[in-house]
């Protein structure tokens, strides 16, 4: 029985090409046997392998050298925030300027189009398209609240400015999803803190709620300073604030209590709102914000 040649650590966790793999004395034979997958032409992992969507952009960027990792996948290779039912997928999606045969192994979509240069960028994925071409190619595929999450990511992290993502707007003419896109740009708001804050403040605005204000400090009477408001209605004293996962702490609901005790305190009213709300039945998000509003104002 021949001895098995010992995996280099180079070529245990990612993609590899067959030569890269002869290099190390692994032969055809080998790469056909249980140690190793086949994900594209030309391009195996150890079967011991994690199957993870970066594993699957760099053998496509591999398999295909012209391959820009564009949609979706950009979305991730960049970790911008992607839509709130596209979790888990393992799809690649690239950009190629000419068509061509692909790999049946990969799973992956191809969109055939020649990027600018000013438009692709480096990623340890692979090239990915940049965070304003992004914004443009996911506004054929996201709803609205989910492309101003994504816009209000790009502008806050400082991966664009509004004014950069208007200008690919303006270049992009009548291309798919153009109308989505220049309906997003005037509700970005680059001091959104999670995609799920952004949603509840689109759907709020889209059901005819006055814009708030954006993670704003709260004062009392006195101008003494309370707190941080998610989303602020100053003259009607109101704050909306989203409730994620990362207030199911029992120090976290503390904290949480406090706040809501001391905006109670000094008038305020304080409305927390979850993910079933803001997804599941945005219609009634959107008449208890109105009513307080209208209370306020009566």
């Amino acid at each position: 029985m021949r001895p098995t040649v010992p995996l280099p650590p180079e070529l245990r966790a990612g993609p590899f090409t067959r030569a890269e793999a002869q290099t190390y004395g692994i032969t055809e034979r080998m790469l056909r046997g249980s140690r190793f997958r086949r994900l594209a032409r030309e391009v195996y992992v150890a079967a011991s392998a994690p199957l993870t969507l970066e594993l699957f952009c760099r053998a496509a960027c591999l398999a295909i050298p012209e391959a820009v990792l564009s949609h979706h996948t950009a979305t991730a290779a960049l970790r911008l925030p992607a839509g709130v039912h596209e979790r888990g997928i393992l799809r690649v999606h690239f950009t190629v300027p000419t068509t061509g045969p692909r790999s049946r192994h990969l799973t992956a979509s191809c969109h055939v189009e020649a990027l600018p240069p000013d438009q692709v960028v480096a990623t340890r994925w692979g090239p990915a398209t940049s965070p304003a071409r992004t914004f443009l190619d996911r506004a054929a595929e996201l709803d609205l609240p989910d492309l101003v999450a994504l816009g209000d990511a790009i502008v806050g992290r400082g991966c664009a400015t509004l004014a950069e993502l208007t200008a690919i707007v303006t270049w992009a003419g009548g291309r798919r999803g153009v109308v989505n896109a220049r309906a997003a740009l005037p509700l970005l708001d680059g001091r959104s803190r999670s995609p799920m804050e952004s949603r509840t403040r689109v759907v709020l605005i889209l059901g005819g709620c006055p814009a708030p204000e954006v993670n704003v400090a709260v004062l009392d009477a006195d101008g003494e300073w309370l707190a941080e408001g998610d989303l602020v209605w100053r003259e009607a004293k109101l704050i909306v604030e989203y409730d994620g996962r990362d207030h199911l702490t029992e120090k976290q609901r503390r904290v949480d209590a406090q706040r809501r005790n001391q905006f109670m305190a000094a008038g305020w009213t304080l409305l927390i709102v979850t993910a079933d709300l803001v997804l599941r039945r945005p219609w009634e998000l959107i008449a208890l914000v109105k009513a307080q509003l209208m209370a306020a104002a009566a």
